[in-house]
C-alpha cells in the first residue's frame, strides 16, 4: 500500500479527517488504533496485518446534545 502505511495510525487519521471534512467537530473526535499494540492476528503476514487494522471510533456529544441529555 504505496503511500498509505501499513498500520492502524493511517486508517485513525483517515477515519478522523473523513469524519471532519463531513462536519464533525475533531474536539468531539476520540480515535484509537489497535493494530500495534493489541494484534488479534499475526503481524509477519500480510493476512494477520490485514485483519490487525482495526480502528476505534468515540464521536462524543456536542453542546446541543448535551443540553438535550440534561432535560
Amino acid at each position: 500500500m504505496i503511500g498509505r502505511g501499513s498500520d492502524s495510525r493511517w486508517y485513525m487519521r483517515t477515519v478522523g479527517l473523513l469524519l471532519a471534512s463531513g462536519g464533525v467537530a475533531a474536539s468531539r473526535l476520540a480515535v484509537r488504533g489497535y493494530g500495534e499494540t493489541d494484534p488479534v492476528a499475526d503481524n509477519a503476514t500480510p493476512e494477520g496485518r490485514q485483519a490487525n487494522r482495526r480502528v476505534r471510533l468515540e464521536i462524543r456529544p456536542n453542546e446541543k446534545l448535551r443540553s438535550q441529555q440534561d432535560q
